[in-house]
């Protein structure tokens, strides 16, 4: 059996009794669409995941405590994951509107669905970190006045 032959395992995500969604884990293609589009909010949850796990250790309870955060927070970044892993990258609006429930079921899924135990999530989580600091150092270095050897750059009239 090969990549052909393997199916992406997926979850169903009810809305109410005649409407759902399928989501699934995300790739490193979708963190990478996310960490381009959200860098310094991951920068920041990285923060929280870390100052949680150093009180919580990282136990179901503790990851949830993080989710619940992040949704309250960060609502944009949480909309674009759902809407990638949903394969319905058009609908994000949609999304932060659904109940915070639904909303918390399918990131507890998604995270189900990519992650296989805590060294892939640790993993990840660093990997996206360094990510988002490399676009915010990037950020930050086109968003910084570079000083001439004459000046500061301003114009002067004569």
């Amino acid at each position: 059996m090969g990549l052909r032959d393997y199916e992406l395992p997926t979850e169903t995500v009810k809305i109410d009794e005649k409407n759902s969604f399928v989501v699934r884990g995300v790739s490193f293609e979708d963190i990478t669409k996310l960490v381009n589009k959200h860098g310094p909010v991951l920068v920041l949850v990285y923060g929280k995941f870390t100052e949680m796990k150093g009180k919580h250790d990282l136990r179901p309870e503790t990851l949830g405590m993080l989710v619940q955060s992040v949704i309250g927070q960060f609502p944009d970044a949480v909309a674009d994951m759902i809407a990638i892993s949903a394969e319905e990258p058009d609908q994000t609006a949609k999304i932060r509107r659904l109940p915070v429930g639904i909303q918390f079921d399918a990131i507890e899924k998604i995270i189900r669905l990519t992650f296989t135990g805590e060294g892939d999530l640790k993993k990840l989580v660093e990997i996206v970190t360094r990510m988002a600091e490399g676009v915010k150092g990037s950020m930050e270095s086109l968003t910084t006045p570079t000083g001439s050897g004459s000046g500061i750059g301003a114009f002067a009239s004569r």
